[in-house]
């Protein structure tokens, strides 16, 4: 299983078509997508947050709350990015694993309480690595989408 010069071509020029096609489809949780949707909102999404982070940095858009002898940075920008972003990823994230012919259930492992933070962690490693594997041509959830990212 090596990386192919043609794959990553493909990759790159449909990156920005991948991350609009999870906001297309932001409620559409019963069908299957590509790898190449999902690297690409992941990726892109990470970009843009860490932008939005920046911004709020550079013009004072952090607020600090103390709570309990904590101090808790709100970053204005990032936050409102992440509310947006928050269904389409979690369906997407079901769709994905629809596309590896997995349950969309198994995508609620990653949201185990933070007493049990190693073991969230651990499922994310997982979900990640599993989401990198191709997929099947047909299986329970519908054909493979080949010419879009989600059927």
């Amino acid at each position: 299983m090596g990386i192919n010069l043609d794959q990553c071509i493909f990759f790159i020029k449909r990156f920005f078509k991948g991350w609009l096609d999870s906001y297309i489809h932001y409620s559409y949780y019963k069908g299957r997508s590509n790898r190449i949707a999902f690297w690409s909102f992941a990726i892109f999404n990470a970009i843009l947050l860490s932008i939005f982070h920046s911004i709020d940095e550079y013009f004072s858009l952090v607020y600090r709350f103390y709570i309990k002898q904590y101090y808790i940075d709100f970053h204005l920008l990032f936050f409102i990015y992440l509310l947006i972003s928050f269904f389409p990823s979690i369906c997407l994230c079901i769709r994905r694993l629809h596309d590896l012919n997995l349950s969309g259930r198994w995508l609620f492992l990653v949201f185990i309480p933070m007493p049990f933070l190693y073991l969230s962690f651990f499922f994310r490693l997982i979900f990640l690595i599993a989401a990198s594997y191709p997929s099947d041509e047909t299986n329970r959830f519908g054909p493979k989408p080949v010419d879009c990212f989600t059927t």
